[in-house]
């Protein structure tokens, strides 16, 4: 690899790079709290809750990082290039094929979920302590919990989208809003509800925050040379 050779410190390449990634680790750093804040309402639930709201966010989180390498990280590159050369039609029209593609696939496996979840996940946890009510439980928690599910991987791509512009402030922005207020509608959803109203509540704030980001992203594109984002019908009142 060769000598260790100091950073150029003056190339202007670096300090747009630094300048990009802070708001990116501001807010995560403040987004990472996110777990323990849930872990923590969670683990005032009856027993046996807090495991179950764990396994309900790890079977999404994985999903999502399935969804994530399959259909947001490819167009990447493709959404980066039309942002450069400012073909905002083209960029509009991407970024509808793989809004489409991404709510078909979450929006069809939530629905498999409500229809066949039960039995399925009976078949792969309904053995030893995993007792049918913990099973149905479960299932709840999944279904409450679809909006993470749906709204996340909806979110990833218009994030990507406001990324390869070279904004990394406004999602980080609509985060720490939409993060802000969700702590609020946790404690009041599971002071009411208790780890379901959490589920529920968690549901509510990623669909709002990609809804925001939707809304946004297509007054954007509207500005560029008229261009315009799809499914206008979901973000219109």
């Amino acid at each position: 690899m060769g000598s260790y050779r100091a950073p150029v410190w003056s190339d202007p390449s670096l300090a747009l790079g630094v300048r990009r990634s802070a708001p990116l680790i501001g807010g995560q750093l403040y987004f990472k709290s996110d777990a323990l804040f849930d872990r923590l309402l969670a683990s005032l639930a009856p027993p046996g809750a807090l495991s179950l709201y764990h396994v309900a966010q790890q079977l999404y989180a994985s999903g999502a990082m399935v969804m994530n390498r399959a259909v947001v990280a490819p167009v990447v590159p493709r959404l980066s290039r039309l942002a450069s050369g400012h073909d905002w039609p083209a960029f509009a029209a991407e970024l509808n094929r793989r809004l489409v593609v991404m709510l078909g696939v979450t929006v069809a496996i939530s629905a498999g979920l409500a229809l066949l979840g039960r039995p399925v996940l009976s078949l792969i946890f309904g053995r030893g302590e995993f007792s049918a009510d913990r099973v149905a439980h479960l299932w709840w928690l999944l279904l409450l919990l679809s909006g993470v599910w749906i709204g996340g991987a909806v979110g990833q791509i218009l994030s990507t989208s406001f990324y390869v512009q070279g904004d990394t402030r406004t999602p980080t922005r609509v985060g720490i809003v939409g993060f802000t207020l969700a702590i609020g509608l946790k404690l009041v959803a599971f002071r009411g509800y208790g780890i379901e109203g959490l589920a529920l509540a968690a549901s509510a704030y990623y669909v709002l925050n990609a809804a925001v980001l939707f809304t946004l992203l297509r007054r954007r594109t509207r500005r560029f040379a008229g261009g315009h984002l799809p499914l206008e019908g979901l973000a219109s009142p």
